[in-house]
């Protein structure tokens, strides 16, 4: 009876535990199947595979081709590619600021480096490696003692007051410190005032871009130490591209040398390319794409930057709590909330260099109301500014209009002896005329508007250069009058320049005006008079020929319906900087209509439009396949046969799986496509060698420093080519999450890494070249985020406004070049609010501006969808095609597989264009390498699905054996049981 008995235990035991693992792995399964795009897209599962026609002729179905062969040599080629152009980034986009005594290069002879700071060890990756490579000896106790200070990303800057017993031995022939700041998503960098939503921990004053009270310390011993004999020369290497406080490189109590600034480029080859530039086998070429400060929070955006209240007084809290519990109804974590915030883009277009430069031309023209202002007591170095171990010379410069463009020569030649390359930088000048006073439009003292890069020069030799400048670039926006562009009357400029002040003083020269901080070239000078106002050549889009008229009115409080009810902002203006620069940051007042456009959905059914509107068809078996629509046109009615063929579920789903990604559809064709998130180049392992990956580039403001067009577009082209070695026969690695042409606003946005500048030219022509390069190789960039979005604290719903103008001369144009200089096919739009109104679902932004504007064909994805607001609803009748989202949803593919989304020919209609957009765009894209008529797409379960299946099979048969055996043997005790009983 105890054997039995133990038996009977053992199968009890055994069925109980396999029964608690069936319900996990049931449990485990239903989760997996939730996340089955993420899933999808982490495993690099297959979720459908190509069939062959065997009787078809063979067709060469490679439409976008790699420079690069599919094994291991071509792969280990194309990452040694990638390492070098990042490299070359480096070294001609890290702008030298400094050189007292031609410090740099490093001579002969002086081979021995500390290396001080925390930035070196925690920034700049393999310092004191690449260094020893080149032959320098580290001194490795002092890059040992830094390297174990704690840092934390725009918070903590680390450098601890000066440690003498540590430190004081330190002696060599160069002391190089090392000055790093690091920021991400999410906030912003640490500063003073109630706008910041991060508190420094160690800077001073509590602004984590000044210099800490450790790093002054540090600067001042080594400082000592070279007076003490120490040291030959101090050399700074700035290592970020959230530029710090610039009064430290020229305060004589830090006695620095030779300064260097490098933006992000984190990686060992990216240090060999700044070592070669220490040592002079590279000469420096780049130029400043921000303006250095010499107190960043005396930049008259920082008065309305960061997390800044709003003032619901005037609004009923009741509907306040009914817009917040509203939130909630569309998102059980609603992101949203901060539609009770602002920011005001109060500094109009002065904006970095255009103000500064701006308020000091007006004092030395004497223009009234410019107030005391001294430009060296704000300015520490100038946009596009960059010196070289060389020097440089122009001559010989001409303008020649040559129809719709004016055409910029001049020779440049190499004055001194070491070889090196230059960048010429064209900068333009409108007149501001008395209409432009009358009317609140504003202008510039200069504006960059062309540059190019000449070849490796050696010592006396020339290169003549030539830079088109497209005439529309005379034109400037009046929002007030004759709401479009104009050409104003008057004298324009263009000059050939290095830095925005150099341009500057140049045309202040030609313009007679002699007391200037430093004498500008005439000679580098030309006028082109326009002799009356005309508000028609400019008014139609040169891209499409559309007309262009106000399309940002609700992001003006001054001018939208509900903001202007309550509220009045004053632009700053040249024609009184001292009656309109903020003193305090302006405060939005809202009222009961502005809280009502914080409401998650604002699509409201409309029976007579819904009466006109045909419901599609779905699930209508015409025969055609995706590949036969290569060459069909997006207008062609031809699509509507295709896209009938999907289901409403299909459509739904296409349109809402978007998790980095998109799904196979079967039922047309559709190969999975695959994005990943990241605004400096996609780094998926390769297909046929996943031991090698894809190579990500430097941060954005390095590669614009360049002004190497070769080397923007070159980054964009290597993209590409990973993206075509990611990609598999049922899954092709198709989309970039980046590259990101938001504006470096302020130095402490937490994104400025993936930004390239404060000017939206320089941003533009970069991203652009970038996103062409990309095209070519049939990838796909969503530029993000569209738009405003230049800033972290509070992103999540922070309502932003300015004027018309502004948005359209210093924001918009970053992006715009994407799409007519790039090509672009993608976007991603933003968390932010435009005044009140989700980008997202913004009609005049992403189809007046995008498509008919610039001639925009290609899909919109959402931001991560995690926020109340970013509805589909609204947003498919806005231009939104895609939510980075699952179709498992609720808020999303579930609300319009529900009742009455999915009976409503409107809100249908708009998903099936959805689709139409998404499909257009995979046609236009590598997506379609494999695929012919001569093939066709079948689905298949992913490997992963099918092995948790047989998982859940298993454990399921094993339990109830085990429930047999357990069943069997009570059974078999009871009837043993009752036969002793008989006995």
């Amino acid at each position: 009876m105890g054997k039995k008995r133990s038996h009977r235990k053992l199968w009890m035991t055994l069925t109980s535990i396999f029964a608690v693992f069936l319900v996990v792995a049931i449990i485990g399964t239903m989760v997996a199947n939730y996340f089955e795009p993420v899933l999808n897209t982490l495993l690099m599962a297959s979720t459908s595979k190509i069939e062959v026609d065997p009787t078809a002729a063979a067709v060469d179905t490679e439409y976008f081709k790699s420079d690069y062969t599919y094994d291991r040599t071509g792969e280990e080629q194309l990452v040694a590619d990638a390492e070098a152009l990042f490299r070359q980034s480096v070294e001609e986009g890290a702008a030298l600021l400094k050189n007292e005594g031609s410090a740099l290069p490093i001579k002969s002879g002086e081979t021995k480096i500390t290396v001080f700071g925390v930035a070196g060890p925690n920034y700049i990756t393999g310092l004191n490696s690449e260094l020893g490579k080149a032959g320098y000896t580290v001194d490795s106790a002092v890059w040992d003692y830094y390297g174990g200070q704690q840092v934390t990303a725009r918070t903590t800057v680390g450098v601890p007051m000066w440690d003498e017993s540590a430190l004081g031995g330190a002696q060599g022939d160069v002391a190089l410190i090392t000055i790093g700041r690091r920021a991400g998503e999410g906030t912003d960098c640490a500063h003073p005032g109630d706008g910041s939503l991060n508190t420094a921990v160690d800077a001073a004053n509590g602004d984590y871009l000044d210099m800490s009270p450790g790093e002054e310390s540090m600067m001042e011993n080594v400082k000592r130490l070279k007076d003490e004999g120490k040291f030959k020369k101090i050399v700074v290497v700035i290592n970020t591209s959230n530029m710090v406080h610039g009064d430290f490189i020229n305060d004589p109590r830090f006695g620095i040398d030779a300064c260097i600034w490098m933006g992000q480029a984190q990686e060992t080859y990216g240090t060999e390319g700044l070592v070669n530039i220490l040592s002079g086998k590279v000469n420096p070429s780049g130029r400043l794409v921000d303006t250095v400060y010499m107190d960043n929070l005396k930049n008259p955006v920082m008065m309305n930057y960061g997390a800044i209240d709003g003032d619901l007084s005037g609004v009923d809290q009741a509907l306040v709590d009914e817009v917040k519990n509203e939130n909630y109804t569309y998102n059980n974590n609603p992101q949203g909330d901060f539609w009770e915030d602002s920011v005001v883009y109060q500094e109009g277009i002065y904006l970095g260099y255009k103000y500064y430069e701006t308020r000091y031309e007006d004092v030395v023209m004497g223009t009234p109301n410019t107030g005391d202002f001294r430009y060296d007591e704000y300015v520490a170095y100038p946009f596009g500014y960059g010196l070289s171990y060389t020097t440089f010379a122009y001559s010989n410069f001409q303008v020649a209009e040559d129809g719709d463009n004016f055409v910029v020569t001049l020779d440049v030649t190499n004055t001194g002896s070491e070889p090196g390359k230059h960048s010429v930088l064209v900068y333009l000048q409108s007149p501001y005329t008395d209409y432009d006073r009358q009317n609140g439009i504003e202008k510039a003292a200069v504006t960059l508007v062309g540059f190019t890069k000449t070849g490796m020069l050696d010592g006396g030799a020339s290169e003549s250069v030539t830079v088109e400048v497209p005439k529309w670039q005379l034109r400037s926006y009046d929002a007030n009058n004759a709401k479009t562009y104009i050409l104003d009357a008057g004298s324009y400029y263009l000059t050939a320049a290095g830095s925005s002040h150099e341009a500057v003083n140049n045309i202040l020269a030609k313009k007679g005006f002699g007391n200037t901080d430093s004498a500008g070239n005439t000679d580098m000078v030309y006028e082109y008079q326009v002799a009356a106002l005309d508000t028609e050549i400019f008014s139609k889009s040169y891209a499409t020929g559309n007309a262009i008229t106000n399309l940002f009115e609700c992001a003006d409080p001054n001018k939208d319906a509900a903001a202007s009810q309550t509220n009045s902002v004053t632009w700053v203006s040249r024609s009184d900087w001292e009656g309109t620069l903020p003193a305090a940051a302006q405060t939005i007042r809202y009222n009961d209509d502005m809280v009502n456009q914080a409401r998650p959905i604002s699509y409201v059914a409309d029976p007579a439009r819904q009466a006109e509107t045909e419901m599609p068809r779905f699930g209508v078996a015409n025969g055609l396949t995706l590949a036969a629509f290569m060459d069909v046109e997006y207008d062609d009615p031809l699509w509507d046969k295709l896209l009938e063929q999907m289901t409403y579920e299909e459509t739904a789903k296409l349109v809402m799986n978007c998790w980095y990604g998109s799904d196979a559809v079967a039922s047309v064709g559709k190969l999975r496509q695959t994005d990943q998130d990241t605004s400096m180049g996609r780094t998926n392992p390769f297909t046929a060698n996943p031991d090698l990956v894809g190579v990500d580039f430097t941060s954005g403001d390095l590669r614009a420093a360049t002004f190497n067009r070769e080397i923007m577009k070159g980054i964009g082209l290597l993209t590409g080519e990973n993206n075509l070695h990611a990609s598999t026969d049922s899954a092709k690695a198709i989309g970039l999450y980046g590259f990101s042409p938001n504006i470096h606003r302020s130095p402490y946005s937490g994104r400025n890494g993936e930004y390239f500048s404060e000017d939206a030219y320089i941003t533009g022509i970069a991203c652009g070249l970038a996103v062409q390069g990309m095209q070519e190789k049939g990838s796909v960039c969503f530029v993000k985020h569209f738009f405003l979005n230049d800033q972290e604290d509070e992103r999540h719903g922070i309502a932003t406004w300015a004027n018309e103008q502004t948005i359209r001369e210093c924001y918009l144009p970053a992006f715009e070049y994407t799409v007519t200089l790039g090509g672009g096919m993608g976007f991603m739009n933003s968390f932010n609010r435009i005044g009140m109104i989700w980008p997202g679902e913004h009609r005049n932004s992403q189809i007046v501006f995008l498509e008919e504007e610039c001639g925009f064909e290609g899909n919109i994805v959402t931001d991560m969808y995690e926020a109340d607001y970013q509805d589909v609803i609204d947003g498919i009748q806005a231009g939104t095609t895609m939510w980075l989202s699952t179709a498992s949803n609720e808020y999303g593919y579930g609300l319009l597989t529900s009742e009455p989304y999915r009976n409503d020919p409107v809100i249908v209609s708009a998903l099936v264009e959805a689709a139409h957009r998404m499909l257009y765009g995979a046609t236009r894209s590598a997506a379609m390498n494999g695929l012919s008529s001569n093939t066709r797409l079948v689905a298949v379960t992913p490997w992963w699905q099918t092995a948790l299946t047989a998982l859940d099979v298993t454990l399921g048969v094993v339990t109830i054996a085990c429930a047999a055996m357990l069943v069997r043997s009570i059974v078999k005790g009871k009837k043993n049981g009752g036969e002793v009983g008989k006995r």
